[in-house]
């Protein structure tokens, strides 16, 4: 198992790099900082698709880290109402982000469970993938109509 950073436990240096970490997630997600931790998920936090690339990007600028062989499709979610790829995703976590920009470069971390959804929530997505079919089933006969 591997041990968790604890915050307490790092050097100024590396507070000062987390902090800056936080900001940046803090300004991509518009949670407040007292709601992250080390072991903040970005799923959790609602970073998804053109935002999880956002935070990415600006980790890297900001760091001058290299991201090149960050695997998006391992770690974040896409843009979309549909996500299929929700069980199968490895976490992303605040503590990855810290130690890309800590070292510079981006390292995968040791392998994580994916998170799985709840009854409710799998159900939530059904209903969702239900009514976008709907949807798109009354536009193309609205349309078939009209021409």
């Amino acid at each position: 198992m591997v041990e968790a950073f604890c915050v307490q436990d790092l050097s100024s240096e590396d507070l000062t790099i987390y902090n800056r970490v936080l900001d940046i997630v803090v300004e991509v997600s518009n949670h407040n900082r007292d709601e992250l931790q080390m072991d903040s998920n970005i799923d959790d936090l609602g970073i998804i698709g053109m935002d999880a690339d956002d935070l990415i990007e600006k980790v890297a600028l900001e760091f001058n880290a290299d991201f090149s062989t960050f695997d998006f499709g391992k770690y974040c979610a896409p843009e979309s109402i549909f996500d299929f790829t929700y069980g199968s995703r490895s976490p992303l976590l605040i503590e990855d982000l810290f130690n890309a920009a800590k070292n510079k470069v981006w390292s995968d971390p040791p392998p994580r469970e994916p998170k799985q959804k709840t009854s409710s929530e799998a159900i939530e997505d059904w209903l969702k993938f239900g009514l976008g079919v709907g949807a798109i089933y009354g536009l193309l006969r609205l349309f078939k109509t009209i021409h």
